[in-house]
């Protein structure tokens, strides 16, 4: 249940972020949404702030200076990063449970990408003060933010190698659609995946035009690799796949 009380936690471009006081989830909640063991996550629930943002909108940009850490409770959340000329790079995809602006929030230093929710998502707002506070208190907590960050690295260094050490586009792909492929459902080595992005979404997640990323998905189509069809992602044989583009870098 949320208080009816509304705060202002900051602001996004020009309008205010404004939210309702957390009034309590129960233990499975707060493990499942906030990542957090749920005694020291009830210390928090009298000042953390929760609100819904619509899919399209943003809940923080890059290079605003750092208010807190923002934890998805459900929805996703497109995080990108861009260049002076105007490039842009998603560098990571969001799910329930992680914290977002993590390693801003503990440097106090700016946000180093854009958030923007892909689906309606319900997040939880912690301050600066809010969260320090929690990591003094519970060794417990800052072990499980330690794991936060260390998830962070592990898809940064994936992506890392999978830009670095890829020879074409078609690799890259091959590598993010292998990654998601934990999620899809199928036997045999084929695998079903729900695709909810655009080709120009997938084109900013490895580093292409989006008129590349169309041709490679077109010649892996014809080799019989994958096939990407609206918000069908079919994967034909996932350990061929993984041979054609030489999955070793990516961590397990």
């Amino acid at each position: 249940m949320l208080e009816q009380n509304t705060y202002s936690i900051g602001h996004v471009g020009n309008a205010s972020y404004l939210g309702h006081k957390c009034n309590g989830c129960s233990g499975e909640e707060h493990e499942r949404c906030c990542g957090l063991p749920a005694e020291p996550m009830r210390h928090l629930d009298p000042i953390a702030v929760r609100r819904s943002v619509d899919a399209g909108s943003p809940i923080f940009f890059e290079g605003q200076d750092s208010l807190g850490v923002f934890i998805l409770c459900s929805g996703r959340a497109k995080l990108s990063a861009s260049s002076p000329e105007g490039r842009v790079i998603v560098v990571g995809i969001a799910e329930p449970g992680q914290m977002l602006g993590l390693s801003a929030t503990l440097d106090e230093s700016t946000y180093e990408a854009t958030a923007i929710a892909i689906e309606r998502c319900e997040i939880k707002f912690v301050s600066v003060e809010a969260l320090r506070k929690l990591m003094r208190s519970s060794t417990e907590a800052s072990i499980s933010i330690a794991k936060q960050l260390s998830n962070s690295y592990r898809s940064a260094f994936n992506q890392v190698c999978s830009l670095g050490m890829s020879e074409t586009v078609a690799d890259r792909l091959g590598r993010l659609f292998l990654e998601w492929s934990g999620n899809g459902s199928g036997a045999g080595g084929t695998v079903h995946i729900a695709n909810p992005f655009t080709h120009e979404e997938i084109a900013e997640m490895v580093g292409a035009s989006r008129e590349t990323v169309t041709r490679a998905l077109r010649r892996m189509r014809e080799s019989q690799l994958v096939t990407l069809k609206g918000s069908r992602l079919v994967i034909h044989d996932r350990d061929r796949l993984r041979r054609a583009v030489g999955y070793q870098c990516v961590a397990a």
